[in-house]
């Protein structure tokens, strides 16, 4: 439950302010029996994200995990500060967890202004006489202008993030996040050209790499579970390049339906 400030007794105020102010490598007065992972920005489809424009509404997901042995009542802080070091969203969330369990926590937050931003988490026992009960976790994102600078076209997901495995020429995961490339078809394993085009993806984009990932906005059904996008490496469409290279077909089927089927590279490639 999402309490207000105006809610909360003086004494609390206090001990809230003071364990914000202290380093996430620090912590203060820990307790081992909670853990909590690093906070992450989450888009509209359930994926992480490392940049938003401002105005844009996203999420921060939390993980609480507990160690003890019995149930346990805590209340999961979540700060969002900006480049100023000025508190913009404290967000808390009453959570009884029960033994040896992982809760996920979850909490709106829409960037009002381009900046960096810096997410902070941690957990303490009760309101009344409150100790921390785990690390300060943060991480950084970044809000950019606004929707029209965004690398990405049309309204669906954006992932700016890095590929993180190579699962076939046409398949790539981003942040996680499983990628099909639209209007592209390769190989798969056990057919030919399947080795020489996965090789070639992951030269372009190799694992580690930053890309951007443009959903399809005329296909946001996806594919057995995959988002289905245009992916850049750098300054080449990983699409398109492969095309080039011979080691992938067009799916004139989708030229009519995918949102990039007007693009000069799927028209040079037959759309």
């Amino acid at each position: 439950m999402e309490l207000k400030a105006s809610v909360i007794s003086l004494m609390v105020v206090a001990a809230l302010l003071f364990f914000l102010t202290i380093p996430p490598r620090l912590g203060g007065g820990i307790s081992d029996t909670i853990e909590i992972s690093e906070p992450v920005l989450i888009g509209s489809r359930g994926e992480e994200i490392f940049q938003v424009p401002a105005g844009q509404n996203s999420a921060i997901l939390i993980q609480v995990i507990s160690g003890l042995d019995l149930p346990v009542q805590v209340v999961a802080i979540i700060e969002v500060r900006d480049s100023s070091d000025i508190s913009h969203v404290i967000q808390f969330r009453e959570l009884t967890i029960g033994a040896n369990t992982i809760v996920n926590v979850t909490v709106p937050w829409t960037p009002s202004a381009e900046d960096q931003y810096q997410l902070r988490a941690f957990v303490i026992s009760e309101w009344q006489s409150p100790q921390v009960m785990s690390i300060v976790r943060a991480a950084e994102v970044t809000a950019i202008h606004s929707i029209s600078l965004s690398p990405c076209k049309g309204t669906a997901s954006c992932i700016i993030g890095k590929v993180t495995k190579i699962v076939d020429g046409d398949t790539v995961d981003v942040n996680g996040t499983r990628i099909r490339l639209a209007l592209v078809n390769t190989p798969e394993i056990g057919e030919i050209g399947y080795s020489e085009s996965k090789q070639f993806t992951s030269e372009l984009c190799p694992i580690g790499s930053k890309v951007v990932v443009d959903e399809d906005d005329g296909q946001l059904e996806g594919s057995f579970g995959r988002m289905i996008a245009k992916v850049t490496c750098g300054d080449k469409v990983l699409n398109d390049e492969l095309l080039n290279a011979g080691f992938g077909n067009i799916l004139q089927q989708f030229c009519s339906v995918s949102e990039f089927g007007n693009d000069d590279w799927a028209k040079r490639h037959g759309c």
